[in-house]
């Protein structure tokens, strides 16, 4: 039940307006397993989405990030779309833990700024056993 409250959040862009960074599913879900109840994660949530000016992602590609290219344009926020939809087809094909194993240790490389917020998403990503 928890897992489908937070991925209501998911299609929200990683970042704010300003250029700061969402951490709305992850805060989500540390309130809930410190006891917060679904009032309490409402409210939080509620709040959080008005005060930051929380955006979807949008649809929009500028390249196609595959197999071959995928390292390329790690960090850069303008391929966003194009890497959530390439991750998404390597989860499905590879499975949770075989896709973290692959692509991790690049990641890790990554300006510490930029991959701090990946590390945090796979983090809960695989506590709380959501793939989305």
């Amino acid at each position: 039940m928890i897992i489908d409250y937070i991925n209501r959040y998911k299609d929200f862009r990683p970042d704010f307006p300003d250029g700061n960074t969402n951490h709305l599913p992850m805060a989500v879900y540390a309130i809930y397993m410190l006891g917060g109840s679904f009032r309490d994660l409402e409210s939080f949530a509620k709040e959080y989405t008005l005060s930051h000016n929380l955006q979807n992602s949008s649809s929009e590609s500028y390249s196609s990030i595959s197999i071959t290219n995928w390292s390329e344009n790690l960090g850069n926020r303008k391929y966003y779309e194009d890497y959530r939809n390439f991750y998404k087809a390597e989860l499905l094909k590879l499975g949770r833990d075989k896709c973290v194993e692959i692509y991790f240790h690049r990641l890790v490389q990554v300006e510490a700024s930029e991959a701090y917020h990946c590390f945090l998403k796979i983090a809960y990503a695989v506590e709380s056993n959501n793939d989305q």
